[in-house]
């Protein structure tokens, strides 16, 4: 089935409230790149978060990786083309970014739950201070599914680059030139890197996926969430929510669950 023909389907029902998707799978466009996000996870993040959720002091450090000591094809391939540095700094206030015309891929922690957790003196004691409705997303912040998706989110952009002509490079470059900040979430590019995302969460709640609603997965991880309540607000919200639908089901990636979604039960339980 062509993807004009998907859209038709889910734009139809979504007029009407309510969508249900059954239709017939398609091959995967998502970058087979575990290995490299597990490599990256384990050296540089993991032993990070175990010492956060034990109270120790904070301390900041930064691990420089060159993009050949990744272990996938795809990745090797894209370091031919674009070989960059991968910035592990688990504590920072940078951020995670991909910045083509610096060749650096920058990985860390939120900021913003870091800043928490220095002024609270410890990750029990920022749980502590935290309003009941905040506590899960501020435990997300470190699990493994968050971190992991973090890291395939900027290793798609990086690669997507490479591949196509250094479009992302291209385009920062633009909006730069016409006084824009960085790409918005709703672009195909930022898509595609939430997709990588959505697959990080897959591998590990994959037993359950089909028990999982569309919500239920936003809620654990903190970034889909503030890309989708950015995105409730906008006026391309629903054309946004259809082509991510889309290829969440060319993925795989729509559980049993997610193929039922009322836009007005995401409003309410996500804002």
């Amino acid at each position: 089935m062509r993807n004009s023909t998907y859209l038709k389907i889910i734009d139809t029902l979504l007029d009407n409230g309510n969508y249900i998707l059954a239709c017939s799978l398609v091959t995967s466009k998502t970058f087979q790149i575990s290995r490299d996000v597990d490599v990256i996870y384990n050296k540089y993040f993991k032993k990070t978060i175990e010492k956060i959720k034990s109270n120790k002091p904070l301390i900041e450090k930064s691990s420089y990786i060159d993009s050949d000591k990744l272990v996938s094809n795809i990745c090797k391939k894209a370091h031919e083309q674009n070989p960059v540095t991968i910035v592990a700094a688990p504590i920072s206030n940078m951020g995670n970014f991909y910045a083509p015309s610096k060749s650096i891929i920058h990985l860390s922690f939120n900021k913003n739950v870091v800043n928490l957790i220095r002024s609270k003196g410890g990750y029990d004691n920022a749980i502590k201070s935290l309003p009941e409705h905040q506590v899960n997303s501020f435990i997300q912040e470190f699990s493994l599914s968050t971190m992991k998706a973090s890291i395939a989110h900027e290793l798609s952009h990086w690669i997507q680059d490479s591949l196509h002509n250094r479009h992302i490079n291209k385009k920062l470059k633009i909006a730069k030139e016409k006084g824009f900040g960085n790409i918005d979430v709703s672009t195909p590019i930022e898509l595609d890197a939430q997709i990588h995302n959505f697959r990080q969460l897959y591998r590990k709640y994959w037993k359950s996926w089909d028990t999982l609603s569309f919500v239920d997965v936003f809620k654990l991880n903190p970034a889909l969430l503030s890309v989708i309540r950015v995105m409730i607000y906008n006026k391309n919200f629903k054309e946004w929510l259809k082509k991510f639908i889309l290829r969440l089901n060319r993925e795989g990636l729509l559980g049993e669950k997610m193929r039922k979604i009322n836009i007005n039960t995401i409003k309410k339980e996500l804002l």
